[in-house]
């Protein structure tokens, strides 16, 4: 999961609390996440982590300050423009069937993007940029 935390938040499922159980997936996705145990430490007992344990356990890949937030949100998004479109959606389909449907199900996803991703002129430039020692310029197609 790709998230920027504020470094004075806290985060949990602490519906327990209430004698209720996290909704919205939070059961399932948490899991996926940051592995079983952890989850179920965390929902079980009610557990809040800080923005730092976020980012050890893997539930988030960065923290900003508050000043910093959008500058590093933009930043991030930036660098994110200059990947391959049609590689990067064809790996989040990949990843989200894997989660959601099964290792199985992700993998024949996996086969049909990488089928779209070798057929692309990204692909012919992502090559020679590699080969020229240069950086690609992909245009998503």
């Amino acid at each position: 999961m790709i998230l920027f935390y504020h470094i004075d938040v806290m985060l949990g499922l602490t519906e327990l609390n209430l004698g209720i159980i996290p909704g919205w997936g939070g059961t399932q996705r948490l899991p996926l996440i940051i592995g079983k145990a952890k989850a179920l430490d965390m929902i079980l007992f009610s557990k809040k982590i800080d923005a730092k344990e976020a980012l050890e356990i893997g539930l988030v890949n960065q923290i900003s300050s508050p000043e910093n937030l959008m500058e590093d949100a933009l930043a991030f998004a930036e660098k994110l423009t200059k990947r391959p479109p049609v590689a990067v959606s064809c790996v989040l389909n990949a990843i989200s069937a894997g989660a959601y449907k099964g290792i199985d199900q992700g993998l024949e996803i996996e086969k049909q993007g990488s089928a779209i991703v070798k057929q692309s002129k990204d692909c012919i430039e992502g090559f020679t940029a590699f080969l020229e020692k240069r950086d690609p310029v992909f245009t998503g197609e």
